[in-house]
C-alpha cells in the first residue's frame, strides 16, 4: 500500500470517528478511484407545492355538525287554541295551529288547495302539518285578517299591504278582510300618513276602492312628477286619470277663491270710492301672487298670512273688516269645501 491510500485510510478513519460521535455512521469500504463521495448536489430533488402538508402532519378532518332547526309557536295561533287540526308552518320555521273549517269557509281556493280534500287525505300526520311560503309576520297577518282579529302588535306598513296578494292568493274574499270596518282595513289607515302612495298603489292595483278613496286623501302634496312607469302601470289608466284630476280640481278651486275680492262698504267721509280702490289694488296684487303659487297642499296658514297682512295697508275700519271677513271665508272654504279626495 502507497503513501496515498495510507492518507485515504487515515482521512475515513477520522471522518468515521467524527460521525459516530454525531450519530451517523460511514461504509468501510474505501471509495473507488477515479469516484467522488456522494454529496447533496448529487441527490435527485422532487418539487413539493407550496402549502402541503407532510404525511406525519395530516390529521383526520373533524366531522361537521349541522345545527338543530329550532321551532317556535305563535302566541295567538298556538297548540292550546280550539278545535285546531292543521298546523302550519312559516319559512322561519314559526307553527301556527288553526281550525282549517275557518279557513275554507272564508276561501274561494280551498287555502291555494293546501286544504283541499285530496292533501288531507294524503297526510300520515295528526294534526295536518303544512309548510308555507310566507313568513310567519306576514302569516300571522293574514290569519288575524281571515279571522276578524286585531293585531297584538304593529306590523310594517309594507307588510300590511303584502298581505293584500297574500290574501287573494289563499282565495280569501275581498269584502271579508279588506272592508270599511275590518280589522285589516283600519291597521292599514293608521299607517297610511307614513307612506300614503304605496297604499294608494296597492288599493289601485287590487281595485280597492274604499282604500284607494282614503289614501288619496293623504297624496295632496305628492309632486306627480315623481311618477315613474312603474307606478303608473300599478296604478291603471282609470286611478292615474283620478289623481290628476284631484290635483288640478284643487287647484283651480283655490284660484276661483282668490278671485272674489272683499266686499265694498256704503261710502263714509273717510272711506270714499276712491279710497276703497286701495283695499281692491291691494288685494289683487296679493291674490296674483299667490294664484302663480298656489299647490294642491297650499297650507290654510300661507293664505291666512299673505292675505291678512294687507290690512297694514288699511286705515279704514269698514275696510279692515271686510278684509277680515273674506280671509276667514277663504280659509274655511279651502279647508271643508274643496275637494279632498278621488
Amino acid at each position: 500500500m502507497d503513501d496515498s491510500d495510507d492518507n485515504t485510510q487515515e482521512l475515513l478513519a477520522d471522518l468515521e470517528a467524527v460521525a459516530l460521535m454525531h450519530g451517523f455512521s460511514l461504509e468501510d469500504s474505501p471509495v473507488p478511484s477515479g469516484q467522488h463521495e456522494p454529496s447533496i448536489a448529487d441527490v435527485p430533488l422532487t418539487a413539493i407545492p407550496v402549502g402541503t402538508l407532510l404525511q406525519e402532519e395530516a390529521s383526520p378532518p373533524l366531522p361537521l355538525q349541522t345545527p338543530k332547526p329550532t321551532y317556535s309557536v305563535s302566541t295567538t295561533f298556538h297548540s292550546n287554541s280550539k278545535n285546531h287540526d292543521t298546523v302550519f308552518v312559516s319559512l322561519d320555521l314559526v307553527s301556527f295551529y288553526v281550525d282549517s273549517s275557518v279557513l275554507l269557509s272564508a276561501s274561494q281556493n280551498a287555502f291555494n288547495r293546501l286544504l283541499s280534500p285530496e292533501a288531507v287525505q294524503a297526510a300520515t300526520e295528526s294534526p295536518y302539518v303544512v309548510p308555507i311560503p310566507e313568513h310567519s309576520v306576514l302569516f300571522n297577518v293574514v290569519l288575524h285578517a281571515i279571522h276578524q282579529m286585531s293585531l297584538d302588535h304593529k306590523p310594517p306598513l309594507d307588510t300590511l299591504l303584502e298581505a293584500i296578494p297574500a290574501l287573494k292568493r289563499y282565495g280569501i274574499r275581498e269584502d271579508h278582510f279588506i272592508a270599511l270596518s275590518t280589522p285589516l282595513f283600519i291597521n292599514i289607515l293608521a299607517e297610511t300618513p307614513r307612506n300614503p302612495i304605496s297604499v294608494y298603489l296597492a288599493a289601485a292595483e287590487h281595485k280597492l276602492e274604499h282604500l284607494a278613496v282614503a289614501s288619496s286623501a293623504h297624496l295632496h302634496s305628492f309632486e306627480l312628477s315623481t311618477l315613474t312607469d312603474e307606478m303608473a302601470n300599478r296604478m291603471g289608466p282609470r286611478y292615474l286619470q283620478r289623481l290628476f284630476r284631484l290635483h288640478m280640481e284643487r287647484t283651480a278651486y283655490l284660484k276661483r277663491l282668490l278671485l272674489v275680492a272683499p266686499t265694498s262698504h256704503e261710502d263714509t267721509l273717510r272711506c270714499g270710492f276712491v279710497e276703497q280702490k286701495t283695499l281692491e289694488r291691494a288685494w289683487a296684487l296679493a291674490a296674483a301672487s299667490l294664484v302663480w303659487e298656489v299647490k294642491p297642499d297650499t297650507p290654510a296658514g300661507v293664505l291666512r298670512s299673505t292675505l291678512g297682512s294687507l290690512e297694514a295697508q288699511l286705515e279704514c275700519d269698514e275696510c279692515k273688516a271686510s278684509l277680515n271677513t273674506r280671509v276667514r271665508q277663504i280659509v274655511l272654504d279651502w279647508l271643508t269645501n274643496a275637494k279632498s279626495t278621488i
